[in-house]
């Protein structure tokens, strides 16, 4: 079965509908996938500038810099992060947090 998907002239096999539609996630899926992503690179790094992590959030997820903007001052904000030398850092607060969801 084929379906014409929105005003364009695009058929799709009914197997690629079922799996495109397999891959929707919800926002708040995708922003903590984001945020894991985040924190891992902080993590691997040892700190980051802002610039280094929107050119990472950039490549990795296709975000704008203001969006990545807001998720590092959420997380500042919060007590994950936290600046050291022109770098962002993560905090003990965010290892103790990670620790006990291990658990």
């Amino acid at each position: 079965m084929r379906y014409r998907v929105g005003s364009w002239r695009l058929w799709l096999q009914k197997e690629e509908v079922e799996e495109a539609m397999s891959r929707v996630t919800d926002g708040a899926t995708l922003r903590q996938q984001r945020i894991v992503d985040l924190v891992a690179m902080l993590r691997a790094s040892q700190g980051a500038t802002t610039l280094e992590i929107q050119g990472f959030m950039l490549a990795r997820h296709g975000l704008k810099f203001d969006t990545t903007s807001g998720y590092i001052r959420e997380m500042h904000l919060s007590g994950l992060i936290t600046e050291d030398q022109g770098k962002w850092i993560l905090t003990k607060k965010l290892d103790r947090l990670y620790g006990s969801m291990k658990k």
